[in-house]
């Protein structure tokens, strides 16, 4: 993660909390998007989803997991790519890198 500390990150995923990372925009002029990378805890182990949805935002919203998703192809509720899952989450927090 970029601007958190491996140790705050690493903290929060052993909380049983997920940590994001905003990538910025995607897409083309036609249909703006933007992209974030997400470490969510499961059963042990650790996922890295990649997400990206549509520029819908405005001074007023700004909720990026409530803007829908860039690929219209993916109706799913909890969007986003799995990238790989890991056992532990300094692995984890690396696998962040190689997306950025």
């Amino acid at each position: 993660m970029r601007y958190l500390l491996d140790a705050f990150a690493i903290g929060a995923l052993r909380r049983g909390r997920s940590v994001e990372q905003f990538l910025g925009p995607t897409g083309s002029p036609d249909r703006p998007g933007v992209r974030w990378v997400e470490v969510r805890p499961a059963s042990g182990r650790y996922e890295v989803f990649l997400h990206a949805a549509q520029d819908v935002g405005h001074p007023g919203f700004i909720d990026l997991v409530e803007f829908p998703p860039l690929d219209l192809d993916d109706e799913e509720e909890e969007f986003g790519r799995l990238v790989t899952t890991v056992d532990d989450p300094l692995t984890a927090l690396g696998r962040v890198s190689e997306v950025l």
